[in-house]
């Protein structure tokens, strides 16, 4: 019970932040989703490539539109990019990248 107090209590408000932020961070990311579907399938099926081959810029197009997206959309930030921001949100990205040519063949 506590726990709901908390969200409907004093702390609402910035929980509804909060809340407003995730959906906003949702939508960055079916958005950055279906760019990197569209690329997809246009370099699978339009152009020929292997899904595997097409997977890779995919995903990048896809990394770039989250970046934006998270940082001005999601998060509303209006600073300029950072070279640091940039740095590490590839690195996170090279992370996933393994996975995504995996994650085609299915």
């Amino acid at each position: 019970m506590n726990y709901l107090a908390g969200w409907f209590g004093a702390n609402a408000r910035m929980n509804m932040g909060a809340l407003k932020r995730l959906a906003r961070s949702a939508g960055a990311g079916a958005v950055a989703s279906m760019v990197d579907l569209a690329v997809l399938t246009l370099l699978a099926s339009g152009v020929g490539l292997g899904p595997r081959v097409a997977s890779v810029p995919a995903f990048v197009a896809g990394g770039i539109i989250m970046f934006f997206g998270q940082k001005y959309f999601a998060f509303r930030e209006r600073n300029p990019v950072r070279g640091q921001q940039v740095a590490l949100f590839v690195v996170v990205q090279l992370v996933g990248l393994p996975s995504t040519p995996c994650c085609t063949i299915w």
